[in-house]
């Protein structure tokens, strides 16, 4: 994701959560438009020696074709085992506890 550590740190889980999400969302988006490229790419190369009008849907289906989305929207929050939603003040003081584990090491 690119986050140095003191960023990753001064994260709560909602707010990584959040980074997390965007992150795999923006890859998702380039590897969809890489295949999108090279099915443009095949029906290019095979439209010329086909008799029928092909569409790069039908000579190379893919699965966000009839799904629409990769992704489902459910959000999720971050609970304790307990299943008590954690405050913001909680989720610093626990980073704060991992730098302090963690020390000057990183």
């Amino acid at each position: 994701m690119g986050l140095s550590v003191d960023d990753f740190l001064g994260m709560d889980t909602d707010e990584f959560d959040a980074a997390s999400k965007a992150f795999g969302e923006h890859e998702d988006m380039l590897e969809r438009e890489r295949w999108e490229r090279m099915r443009l790419l095949g029906l290019m190369t095979v439209q010329p020696w086909s008799k029928k009008k092909l569409t790069a849907e039908k000579l190379l289906p893919l699965p966000w074709d009839k799904e629409g989305s990769l992704h489902s929207s459910g959000a999720q929050n971050h609970t304790e085992h307990d299943g008590t939603r954690l405050s913001k003040a909680e989720h610093r003081a626990r980073a704060e506890e991992m730098r302090k584990l963690l020390g000057e090491r990183y």
